[in-house]
This record gives C-alpha cells, sequence and structure tokens, in this order.
C-alpha cells in the first residue's frame, strides 16, 4: 500500500469511526430518559457538557467557573425533577429534551431550586420543556434595573383589595380563609419605580380563565401551579409597561426568557389581545375599523442607577459574620446570596443598586429572615433576633482599611 493509499485509507476509517458516534451519540439522546440519575450523566459526555457550559452567555465567565455553573445546573435539575408532581411522565421524555431544557435555562441564568421558584421542568407533549416561572421572570426584569422592587400577590375570596392609577395597591389580607388556588379571586403585579408613582397590574379570575384557555400549557402547569400561572401572567402583563434597561446582556435576557415562554405554552396572542383593551376600547375600536393604530412612543432608556460601594459590601459581610456566628447551614457568603436574591432578584452582593442594599438591610433589620439558612420567614411569625436591627452602612461609602 503506498503512503497515498495509507493516508487515504485513515481518512476513511476516521470518518467511519465519527459517523459510529454521531449515530451512537443520536440513539444516547433520542431514547427516554428513565431515571433522573442519567441527569447526572451529562457532565461525563464532553459535546453536552460544553452545550450546557456554553450556554451562560456571560463573558466574564472563566471555563473552572462555568463548569461549576454547569454542575450546578445539572443537580438543581435532577432534584426538580425527583420532586415534580409530573415525574413519571417526564421520565418518558426523550433525553435531548432534557438536555435542551437545561442549557435554555442556562441561557438565561436562572436555577431549578424549588426555594427560588424561578424555572421548572414541565412535560409538553413527548418533551420536557423549561418553564419560567414567575418568580424568574421577576428576577429577569430586575436584573434590567428599571425598578427598585417587584411585589406580586395573589388575593382570596374574603380579602378587601383596590386599585387607584397612580397609587400603591391596597390589599388587606387575611390568614383566616382558606388560602388555596380554587379560592384566588385575582392577582396583582406592582413594581416599585426609582421616581415617580408604582406601576400596577391587577387581573380578575374571568381574564385569567380567558388566557388560561388559550395557553397550550393549560393540562400541565396549570393543573399543577395554578398560582403559580396566575402571577406568572400578571408579571407578564407588567412588563410590557416598563421601560427599556440600560443593561443589555440583561434586557437580552428577558428576551429570551419571553420568547421561549410564548413559543412552548402559546400565551402571545392572548396577552396582545388584553394589552390592546387596556389602551382604552376607544383606541380598540378604530383599529378594527381603520386597520391604523397611531402607537405611544417607545419609552426611552433610562440610566443605569448607581451600585453600591465597595466599602458597603465589606462593612456589610462584616456585619452578617459577626451576627450570626460560624455554626450556621451556609456560609456567611451563601446566606448573603439567598437572602440578596429573594429581596432584589440579583444574588451578587456587588451588583445591587444602592436602593437595593437599602431594602435589603431593611429586610434583615425587620426580621424577615432566618439568620441560620436564609428563608424568608411567614409574615405571621416574625423573626425574633435581632433585638435590635442590624446596622446597615452607608451604600456610598469610601472604602478603607478599617471597613468593619
Amino acid at each position: 500500500m503506498t503512503q497515498a493509499q495509507a493516508q487515504t485509507q485513515d481518512m476513511v476509517d476516521g470518518a467511519s469511526e465519527l459517523a459510529r458516534l454521531l449515530d451512537k451519540s443520536a440513539v444516547y439522546r433520542r431514547a427516554p430518559l428513565l431515571t433522573e440519575d442519567k441527569i447526572l450523566g451529562f457532565m461525563d459526555i464532553p459535546d453536552i457538557r460544553g452545550m450546557i457550559e456554553h450556554a451562560f452567555e456571560d463573558d466574564s465567565l472563566t471555563d473552572q467557573q462555568r463548569t461549576s455553573k454547569a454542575q450546578a445546573l445539572v443537580e438543581q435539575a435532577r432534584v426538580s425533577l425527583t420532586n415534580s408532581p409530573d415525574r413519571a411522565k417526564l421520565l418518558t421524555c426523550t433525553t435531548d429534551s432534557f438536555i435542551q431544557t437545561i442549557t435554555g435555562c442556562a441561557s438565561v441564568d436562572l436555577s431549578f431550586t424549588k426555594v427560588l421558584g424561578q424555572a421548572h421542568i414541565v412535560r409538553f407533549g413527548p418533551a420536557a420543556t423549561l418553564m419560567v416561572g414567575y418568580q424568574g421572570f421577576v428576577t429577569l426584569i430586575m436584573r434590567t434595573g428599571v425598578v427598585v422592587s417587584i411585589q406580586v400577590e395573589a388575593i382570596y375570596k374574603g380579602e378587601t383589595y383596590r386599585l387607584i392609577s397612580g397609587q400603591p395597591v391596597y390589599h388587606e389580607r387575611r390568614l383566616d380563609i382558606d388560602r388555596t388556588d380554587e379560592n384566588i379571586i385575582g392577582v396583582y403585579c406592582e413594581a416599585r419605580n426609582f421616581s415617580g408613582p408604582p406601576t400596577s397590574v391587577i387581573l380578575n379570575r374571568q381574564e385569567m380563565e380567558k388566557i388560561r384557555k388559550t395557553s397550550k400549557a393549560k393540562e400541565g402547569p396549570w393543573k399543577y401551579w395554578e398560582g403559580e400561572m396566575w402571577k406568572k401572567s400578571a408579571v407578564r402583563r407588567l412588563q410590557k409597561q416598563l421601560p427599556k434597561g440600560s443593561d443589555e446582556k440583561a434586557n437580552k435576557e428577558l428576551a429570551k426568557a419571553l420568547e421561549m415562554d410564548n413559543r412552548d405554552f402559546g400565551l402571545a396572542a392572548k396577552e396582545a389581545e388584553e394589552g390592546l383593551r387596556e389602551h382604552g376600547r376607544a383606541v380598540f375600536a378604530k383599529a378594527k375599523k381603520t386597520q391604523v393604530v397611531d402607537l405611544p412612543p417607545e419609552p426611552k432608556a433610562i440610566p443605569k442607577p448607581k451600585i453600591v460601594s465597595a466599602a458597603a459590601c465589606k462593612k456589610f459581610r462584616a456585619r452578617i459574620a459577626k451576627k450570626r456566628g460560624g455554626d450556621s447551614s451556609l456560609s456567611d457568603e451563601q446566606f448573603v446570596e439567598v437572602v440578596c436574591e429573594s429581596v432584589t432578584g440579583e444574588k451578587v452582593l456587588e451588583r445591587l443598586t444602592v436602593d437595593q442594599f437599602r431594602l435589603v438591610g431593611e429586610a434583615l433589620g425587620a426580621g424577615q429572615f432566618d439568620w441560620d439558612n436564609g428563608e424568608r420567614l411567614p409574615e405571621e411569625e416574625p423573626c425574633t433576633e435581632p433585638e435590635q436591627p442590624m446596622e446597615i452602612p452607608d451604600a456610598n461609602a469610601e472604602l478603607d482599611d478599617t471597613a468593619s
């Protein structure tokens, strides 16, 4: 055999081996998942691990950080599947659909952790699908920096509520009533703006039933998480009324989450119709007659708010460490991340705006969190510690060597 023939044969053998591996990969992906532990094996397959790691669009991440985030997300997906009420049916979904679900979640940098409620794995036809929860959309909106905080609440039979334009929603909560999903009569979402009155949306049961009937997911998420789906619809409606933020990465993640939600669960058409109705019946009638509508001008992008100083972050961590001591289920840094994300939607302390930093301090000072595990305490069981509110450092403090 000549050298040229040998090289040709090597190329043929290489192509055959590649085809065999591709065929093996295709069979693996088309097969049903069958067991939760198979998800953990994704990190042992180089091409799948690479897909998940590079789905995170933060260019500042190192290779080690991408691997760490991917491993954490894969483990969260396994736990989420194990605890899902639809587990048995989800296990029949294709392996590839789980890979796509995890990479989709990574692309918008959300978590499958149940306590955060940002993202869920649901069954849609023969495939597992990513569903961004209402808390996920709250997190994505908060990242854009257009509002200080967002509150989402369900209203139950027997409770009093009132919405007056330009004023905060009045909601008188009652704990002595049945607070199950079937007794929800409405839901509202309210954003606290950096200036001016709050932006609010309220939906009653009649409006929500219209949205539910047009959703492709009415037999899945609406069956198991009706209250969560109500809240998500309110958050999505509120998002349409907010200006565009100046953080392009955050804007891109929010747009991508909305696109995936519209594609998979079919909410766009009904929400567009309801959105037109909010502009007034007169405008809607004119549009039907003339097919021409003068759209309101696009809101101007607002300047990015001021970020908390490094000195304030250093002092804050020192005071957290002093208050918590050393015997806790979470490290001080994990505790700070959990509390920050719960209050503002952003878990990195150094990324908080000055107003968000103050909100975190106020929540801790009011005893709203368990100092051991960082979980938010029920309103009816306020934390009795600390007896004196923790002193929160000045968010604009200058950095020095004595910060503590």
